[in-house]
């Protein structure tokens, strides 16, 4: 640290000389529980609809969350959203699509 310190200024950007000392602001506990609330429940893009098709589009189940989606499919939450994202075709046989 004592050599990076050596230098010019613009050479060590967004360092901190002391390892032990804690940088930028922390949340206030309203400030946190806003935060929560506001990714809960319908705005928690997790929890949105998720409906499975088959490749000739019958509709095979429906879920209340990607996480429930991806159980079904035997794949984690983010291969479920990347399917709905893409567009993609899951394990062969299955589309996925959000609401």
């Amino acid at each position: 640290m004592d050599w990076l310190f050596s230098l010019p200024a613009e050479f060590r950007y967004n360092f901190n000389p002391r390892a032990d000392s804690r940088l930028g602001s922390q949340h206030s506990e309203s400030t946190k529980a806003k935060i929560s609330s506001a990714i809960k429940g319908a705005n928690n893009p997790k929890s949105k609809t998720v409906l499975i098709y088959s490749l000739d589009n019958l509709l095979i189940k429906t879920y209340s969350s990607q996480t429930a989606a991806a159980q079904f499919l035997g794949i984690s939450q983010e291969g479920v959203s990347k399917a709905i994202q893409r567009g993609s075709i899951v394990k062969g046989m299955y589309r996925v699509r959000g609401s």
